[in-house]
């Protein structure tokens, strides 16, 4: 029986240690036409690491998501609604632009710590 008993604490202990620590967090970036988070200017957007960014489309023309300068390279397809989710694992800052748009219309900068 002590036995038994021993081995259900070793494999309670065992799966307590495989549970997640932490939630991820997520940080949601407007999508409108012609701008990422508000109308006017190039904004920036600070996450930590693992945090997942969560661009929410809300207006009506096309758009995408494309890094063109950063740590790691990602785009998003061409989409007039929904969202498109994306978990910053590398730190370092980024350049963002809707390709559709071009930069000089549609960018960000997302820093990721």
């Amino acid at each position: 029986m002590t036995r038994v008993l021993s081995v259900l604490l070793a494999l309670a202990a065992c799966a307590g240690l495989a549970a997640p620590a932490t939630t991820a967090t997520i940080r949601t970036v407007k999508v409108g036409d012609n701008y990422f988070v508000r109308d006017g200017g190039t904004p920036t957007v600070t996450v930590t690491r693992d945090t997942r960014v969560r661009w929410r489309w809300s207006g009506n023309s096309f758009h995408d998501v494309t890094v063109v300068g950063g740590p790691v390279r990602f785009k998003s397809r061409a989409m007039d609604s929904g969202s498109y989710t994306r978990r910053m694992t590398r730190r370092g800052t980024y350049r963002i632009v809707c390709k559709i748009h071009g930069g000089a219309d549609q960018s960000m900068t997302l820093r990721v710590r």
